[in-house]
This record gives structure tokens, C-alpha cells and sequence, in this order.
């Protein structure tokens, strides 16, 4: 079997999201699949991207690969961004969950929600409808067409993640401390999504003139530093950003959620929550062993 630099990128993503994608099962049973939507939208990546290049080393390999087959890869190739994006915003919907005061409202997460899955029907519809050889003329401008409004939607969509994301830093103090860490990894992620945003962004608008950006003949190294790693980096910092993050049921937060003032922090809360688990009681309000109450009557 002979592969071409876009059948062993294909490899290299396929080593990638296999472990990754465990990984992301592991998250998903360690917060509870009710505050677990990040990692949720990892593994919806990981199957996407495993399949997608699954079909790339395929296609390099058959004589006579099926129209059904090549765009089924254009659509699995052009669905990235989306889980991404709403892997963040999940993020910083249980941060917001877990304040007491000045949190964003919920409505906002699902406008975001919707908003991203808009815009990924309408570019990997309109890619698969652009990009397929077989295609009419007015079929292909249609299609580029939905393209670039998915995209210019994405945009907008990003930006305003990336503003609920600095708004949602600024409100720390009224956060759970134990998850102020997953706002950390979410705005460390945002330059590497706009790479991400303005590499598919390129593409789209050059519409396969370019010899760098293209979606049929992308140029190896731009494919790979502007899409493949950045995709690489963002899922890590998602990754490990469940893996340190304490597990907190929902129901319990929301139990608490309605007090006045900052969640509590410093070393004598943190030497609690070493001892406490979040899935039973927040230390914060959990009463004081019998021992602790008598030895501070003496």
C-alpha cells in the first residue's frame, strides 16, 4: 500500500484520535454525562476525523473510488470546527452553572449551540455540493455559496464565544475553584481555533484556485499546521483540562448556586477538598466532623 502526504497525515490523525477519543470516554464517566458535553463533543470529533481518514487512505489506494465515497470524505473533512467550538462553549457553560452571582444566562450557550450546528450543515452541505466533480455548474456556485455563509457564520459564532469566554474569565472569583482551571484551557485554546477558523476560512473563498488553500489539493504543510496540529493542540488542552478538573454533580451545584458571595478558596478550603468529594458534598458547606466540634469546644 502506497501512501501520498495526505494519506500519512491521514495515518497521523488516526494514531491521534484513537487515544484521544478514550480519553474523552474516561472524562465523560468521571464528570457524569450531565456535565460532560465537552468531552462528548471530542469523541463526536475523534469518530469523525477517524472515519474521515479512514476514506482519505482508501480513496489513495482504490482504482476507482465511489462520488458517495470522495464526498463523504469532503463532508467528514469540513466538520471540524464545529465540535470544537461547541466543546468550549459547554466549558464555559458549567463554569457559568457553578457561579453565584453576575453568571451569563443559559440562553446564551444554546443560541451558540444551535448557531455552530447551523453553520456546519451549511458548509459540509455546501462543500460536499461545491466540490464534488460530477456536479452542475449552478450546483457548485450554490454550494460555495452555503459555504461562505456557514463560514462568515462560524466567524461571527467565534468571536462571540471568544467575548463569553473573557467575560466568563472576569467573573472568576464567583466561580467554583475547582473549575476556574477549565476557563484557563478555554481561553488558552482560542488563538489556535482562529487559526484553525481562518485556515477553513481561506479555503472556502479561494474555492480550489490556490495551491495552498484548497479543499480537493491542499498543500501538505499548511494542511498541517493550520488545521491538523491546531485541531491536535485544542483537543489536548480540552483533554487534560477534564482530567484535572475535580468531578461536581450537577444537582449539587445547583443547589448552592443561589448563596450571596464568592465560592470560598484558600489553603484551608483546599486542604477540605483533598479530603471531600464534590459528588457528595461541597466542603465548603459540609458540617464539621464530630472530633473538629469537640475539640473546639475545649
Amino acid at each position: 500500500m502506497t501512501l501520498t502526504d495526505q494519506g500519512r497525515l491521514a495515518v497521523a490523525e488516526i494514531v491521534f484520535y484513537i487515544p484521544a477519543g478514550l480519553l474523552a470516554v474516561y472524562d465523560c464517566f468521571k464528570h457524569g454525562f450531565g456535565r460532560s458535553l465537552t468531552w462528548v463533543y471530542i469523541i463526536l470529533l475523534s469518530i469523525l476525523r477517524i472515519a474521515g481518514s479512514g476514506i482519505t487512505i482508501y480513496t489513495e489506494n482504490a482504482s476507482d473510488p465511489s462520488i458517495t465515497l470522495v464526498t463523504t470524505g469532503i463532508i467528514l473533512a469540513s466538520v471540524g470546527l464545529s465540535p470544537l467550538l461547541n466543546a468550549l462553549v459547554f466549558m464555559l457553560k458549567r463554569v457559568n452553572e457553578g457561579m453565584q452571582n453576575r453568571r451569563l444566562p443559559p440562553l446564551l450557550f444554546r443560541i451558540l449551540e444551535i448557531v455552530n450546528i447551523v453553520a456546519v450543515v451549511l458548509v459540509a452541505y455546501g462543500g460536499s455540493k461545491a466540490n464534488t466533480p460530477s456536479n452542475s455548474q449552478d450546483d457548485k456556485k450554490t454550494g460555495l455559496d452555503m459555504e461562505k455563509a456557514g463560514i462568515l457564520i462560524f466567524l461571527i459564532d467565534f468571536f462571540v464565544t471568544s467575548a463569553t469566554a473573557l467575560v466568563t474569565f472576569t467573573f472568576l472569583r464567583n466561580a467554583i475553584p475547582g473549575e476556574r482551571r477549565l476557563v484557563y484551557f478555554g481561553v488558552a485554546s482560542l488563538p489556535f481555533l482562529f487559526v484553525r477558523l481562518v485556515y477553513s476560512t481561506v479555503v472556502i473563498f479561494e474555492n480550489n484556485q490556490s495551491k495552498v488553500f484548497s479543499m480537493l489539493d491542499p498543500n501538505i504543510w499548511a494542511e498541517s499546521f493550520m488545521e491538523v496540529i491546531e485541531e491536535f493542540i485544542v483537543v489536548i488542552l480540552y483533554l487534560v483540562a477534564g482530567l484535572i478538573t475535580p468531578a461536581i454533580a450537577r444537582d449539587h451545584v445547583q443547589g448552592h448556586t443561589t448563596s450571596n458571595g464568592p465560592w470560598p478558596s484558600g489553603p484551608k478550603y483546599d486542604e477540605e477538598h483533598q479530603l471531600n468529594n464534590y459528588n457528595n458534598v461541597n466542603p465548603a458547606y459540609a458540617p464539621l466532623p464530630p472530633n473538629s466540634r469537640s475539640q473546639g469546644a475545649r
